[in-house]
């Protein structure tokens, strides 16, 4: 049995596609919209990523040059205090050899 629609139930009927045609539309129009946000967003943290990687190889770089430069400080330091050693040491040798000069000449 073929049920007739009426005019009115036709109508509402193509109303109500039309909405739902719109919609659709609309829902693809902003689908579009965020994954073209969403590519951007990919790219910039992409770009970001790169960015912090070259920043990270810096800071690694700075506290390399200050851990050398410590270095350079400390060895110097060192340097120094073995000079002042070998001094000392030059000075009791040099008085050590003038008091065995002095013994060896009264003996």
């Amino acid at each position: 049995m073929a049920s007739a629609l009426s005019e009115d139930e036709f109508h509402r009927l193509q109303l109500q596609l039309l909405e739902l045609r719109t919609g659709n539309y609309e829902l693809d129009g902003k689908s579009k919209k965020l994954e073209r946000e969403l590519t951007l967003s990919q790219e910039r943290c992409e770009h970001l990523d790169k960015e912090l990687a070259k920043a990270n190889k810096a800071i690694n770089k700075s506290k390399k040059t200050k851990e050398v430069e410590l270095l350079i400080q400390e060895n110097d330091g060192l340097q120094s205090k073995l000079h002042s050693q070998e001094e000392e040491f030059r000075l009791q040798n040099q008085t050590l050899m003038q008091e065995l000069s002095t013994v060896s000449f009264i003996l």
